[in-house]
């Protein structure tokens, strides 16, 4: 389950862009007429990929690799975590790049 802004979602890949959502690749356009910023982006359960322009919150696994503008906090991650802020995260089997701390639990 994926919520962003207090909407919930269903879908195992996330890339979010300004006022965009994709779930496993496709455009998510439940209301155009809002252009709302995405402020907050959480997940509960696995995901195969993320990218975002804001924080994530992952109560999971990453599957793939974790791109965010923001900080990144997840279990495991098999492929790479890139973000602007920290990173907060079990283990990683790729590169960690971060523009703030690491924390691996």
């Amino acid at each position: 389950m994926i919520t962003i802004n207090g909407k919930i979602y269903h879908g195992n890949s996330l890339s979010t862009l300004g006022d965009r959502i994709y779930i496993d690749d496709k455009l998510v356009d439940d209301n155009p007429e809002t252009n709302a910023r995405i402020l907050t982006v959480q997940v509960d359960g696995d995901l195969v990929s993320l990218n975002s322009d804001v924080s994530v919150h992952v109560n999971g696994d990453v599957h793939g690799s974790v791109k965010c503008g923001g900080s990144a906090n997840c279990g495991d991650v098999s492929g790479d975590v890139k973000t602007g802020g920290s990173v907060n995260c079990g283990n990683v089997r790729g590169d960690i790049k971060a523009g703030g701390s690491v924390n691996r639990r």
